[in-house]
């Protein structure tokens, strides 16, 4: 099932980064993309706001524990869309009616539903809606101003047949671009080609394509909320005054935080550290950074400062650090002068993995680059510029 929330009964929203479109209510017809000016000419009536990433990421956290108050398979897809799984012995109206008596007080109307065997086709379903190209289906157990779109078993394919081919998950304008040159423009169309002249034209896309234009799609749901989350800490077992021995424990706990994230190559951009005091009490602050980090001076030198908002006045028991908002770390320029400790994790990352591509391939396949003769032109260059490598132009005597 794929929610779609909106506010049908307030004016639309447009919603401004850098004098651009980054989301828009669908009543406005605005699409992302477009300027700030070509906005308001779209849509007069639209309330234009400037996008604020902190309130963004509070309403999907938000919607996000509604979401799981029906079921722990939740996946968000954009910071109001999501893919639930409702599947079970029983019949998942009367969750989506608790669902909808649940979103509207808080999030407003115009929320959308489409309930279908996969996801695929629920996402079809609202996407459809969204552009007016299916009438609006209210239901009687549901608030006024929620649609609910059904998709049955074995109904997949008939109900796909007349929405344009947008409504697929397609992998860029290329490839739509090529469906339209073709003159295929609904889904319909496309159904009826063959598999065979489908791969033909397109390779593996094809077959992709031949079975979501018949509705079915195998793809599991990527559930992604409760966002994970990873959380050292440390007992001191007695009252700790001393702010010396608070600082080495933070330094202590960056360095083990961050270890464990180096290890599966994520980053934090959310870090929340917890003091718990001799009463009993906690006292948590948090600071979100501007991207994925997992550096250990970074974290311990932001651990020090959250302390000092934290306003600490009685002797501390225990010290929580959790780092959320867990990222796979972008690729960055690694430093020129690496130090004698990270120089060898970097040889030691090299040498397995040299090993496990040596296992899985032939060694004659596998090879590291002082193995193999230098080019010609190589050897060219090494005459200009010495320090390009550790081949050696043979020098001429006399």
């Amino acid at each position: 099932m794929l929610p779609h929330t909106s506010s049908d009964k307030q004016s639309p929203l447009v919603v401004l980064e850098n004098g651009s479109v980054i989301d828009a209510s669908p009543e406005s017809g605005v699409k992302l993309g477009l300027s700030a000016r070509h906005a308001r000419q779209v849509c007069r009536a639209a309330l234009h706001l400037p996008y604020n990433p902190e309130d963004y990421r509070k309403r999907s956290f938000d919607l996000g524990e509604l979401y799981l108050k029906l079921t722990p398979g939740v996946e968000l897809v954009r910071k109001h869309q999501a893919f639930l799984d409702l599947s079970g012995p029983d019949h998942p109206l009367p969750r989506i009616t608790q669902l909808a008596y649940s979103l509207v007080p808080q999030f407003g109307y115009g929320l959308k539903l489409g309930l279908a065997p996969n996801r695929l086709v629920a996402r079809a379903l609202v996407l459809a809606a969204e552009a007016g190209l299916l009438p609006r289906r209210s239901h009687p157990q549901l608030p006024s101003g929620v649609a609910l779109w059904i998709a049955l078993p074995g109904e997949e394919e008939r109900l796909l047949a007349q929405l344009p081919i947008d409504c697929l998950w397609l992998s860029g304008d290329e490839l739509v671009n090529k469906l339209r040159w073709l003159g295929l423009c609904r889904i319909g169309q496309l159904a009826q080609i063959g598999e065979g002249e489908l791969y033909r034209r397109f390779g593996s896309a094809g077959a992709l394509l031949y079975a979501h234009s018949r509705g079915r799609d195998d793809s599991p749901l990527q559930v992604n909320f409760p966002p994970p989350e990873e959380r050292v800490r440390v007992n001191f077992g007695g009252e700790v005054e001393s702010r010396l021995a608070l600082e080495r424990a933070l330094a202590d706990l960056a360095g083990e935080l961050n270890q464990r994230l180096r290890q599966r190559r994520l980053g934090y951009q959310k870090l929340t550290l917890t003091i718990t005091q001799d009463d009993g009490g906690a006292v948590s602050v948090s600071r979100v950074l501007p991207r994925a980090e997992n550096n250990p001076e970074l974290c311990r030198h932001t651990l020090l400062v959250l302390m000092e908002r934290a306003r600490i006045a009685r002797p501390v028991s225990g010290l929580a650090v959790t780092a959320a908002q867990l990222r796979p770390v972008l690729g960055r320029q690694l430093r020129l002068f690496a130090g004698p400790t990270e120089a060898r994790e970097r040889q030691s990352g090299l040498e397995k993995t040299i090993e496990t591509l040596g296992r899985k391939y032939r060694a004659t396949v596998v090879a590291t680059g002082r193995d193999l003769a230098p080019s010609r032109r190589e050897i060219l260059l090494g005459f200009y510029d010495p320090m390009r490598s550790d081949f050696r132009p043979p020098r001429k005597d006399g």
